[in-house]
């Protein structure tokens, strides 16, 4: 397997599809890949759990947004490890071993959620967040931390 490699996981009774850009072994700590060909086909991804019905389309797009929010916010940011469930919501997790940020988006009006981890300072924080412009600068400052 290569870096650039979509790996679809199989579905479980919640779990409707998994989606990852990675090398062999992926462990937590591992970065996976920042080039244009996991960004394309990471936003395929969120266009097809949409269209296939997995997740309503809102979900996706709110997905997308912090994605693109996040990118442009912090140069070098990988694409993040996707979960979609079974009628929403979408799950990120960005994790380079010592530090782990992961968000949540629902569906409709339900606010989206954030969670951050230090594991070597064993300090974290987590919310919820309206993902329409701006996002929460401890979850930048996160991200920031995993690409280094």
């Amino acid at each position: 397997m290569n870096d650039t490699t979509i790996v679809i996981g199989r579905p479980t009774k919640r779990v409707a599809a998994s989606w990852s850009v990675f090398g062999d072994g992926i462990t937590p700590g591992d970065i996976v890949s920042t080039d244009a060909v996991a960004v394309e086909r990471h936003h395929e991804y969120l266009v097809r759990m949409s269209l296939e019905g997995v997740v309503p389309a809102d979900v996706s797009a709110k997905a997308r947004k912090v994605w693109e929010l996040a990118r442009k916010a912090v140069p070098g940011l990988p694409v993040p490890i996707a979960v979609a469930y079974e009628g929403g919501p979408i799950h990120y997790t960005w994790d380079n071993g010592r530090h782990q940020a992961t968000a949540e988006f629902h569906p409709g009006d339900m606010a989206s959620d954030w969670f951050i981890r230090d594991r070597l300072s064993k300090t974290f924080d987590g919310t919820e967040f309206s993902s329409d412009l701006i996002l929460p600068q401890a979850l930048l400052d996160c991200l920031r931390n995993i690409v280094g």
